[in-house]
């Protein structure tokens, strides 16, 4: 059951939208507005969707043999979520770097997480 309920989600695109994320991220020009308005409109569809995610990843029990794979997929999705609210300040005024360094501190934190994930159950039944 909770596997089905987790693909319900399309949880594999999500964590592909995680590692997509980072290369829009890694081709980000601070100086182009086309840039910094685009990253605002990922920002502004991506933050609420990862926060419903979350919010049902929170309620969903998961079995005990699945309890690892559950902790670091909600630290990912939390590291997820601070990095895009970290970029977002920073878009506000790109001079300033501490919400830079902020939003890269919680984007590492998700993707060492997703590192993790892919070897716990049930990584490999999930789609």
């Amino acid at each position: 059951m909770y596997v089905e309920k987790l693909n319900s989600t399309g949880f594999t695109g999500r964590l592909e939208t995680i590692s997509q994320y980072g290369i829009a991220i890694s081709q980000f020009d601070p100086t182009n507005k086309n840039d910094i308005k685009s990253l605002k409109d990922i920002h502004d569809g991506g933050i609420p969707k990862y926060k419903d995610f979350l919010k049902f990843i929170r309620e969903l029990k998961a079995p005990e043999e699945y309890q690892s794979f559950h902790k670091l997929l909600d630290d990912s999705i939390s590291n997820f979520i601070g990095s895009m609210e970290e970029m977002d300040q920073h878009l506000d005024n790109v001079k300033e770097t501490d919400h830079l360094k902020k939003s890269t501190e919680h984007y590492i934190a998700a993707t060492e997480s997703m590192k993790k994930i892919v070897k716990e159950l049930p990584y490999g039944d999930l789609k």
